[in-house]
């Protein structure tokens, strides 16, 4: 897919907007679609380095969060 804006809330309600010139989506090639309803969506690098992103995880606190710098 060319272009598409992807809308993302901030933590205090700010809707950011993040342009991605192209999309690429990757589908399972084995097993039956109803069995992928429950794994979440991935952000790719692209999106992340786009929006100027970091993406902070911590496993030991099962936390993952992107956080966007102010710019200076």
């Amino acid at each position: 897919m060319e272009s598409a804006s992807v809308y993302v809330i901030d933590e205090i309600g700010n809707m950011v907007r993040i342009y991605l010139p192209t999309v690429s989506v990757l589908w399972p090639t084995k097993g039956k679609p109803e069995e992928f309803d429950s794994i979440p969506s991935v952000l790719g690098c692209d999106f992340i380095t786009l929006g100027e992103f970091q993406l902070h995880f911590n496993p030991t606190k099962m936390t993952a969060f992107l956080e966007k710098p102010e710019k200076q």
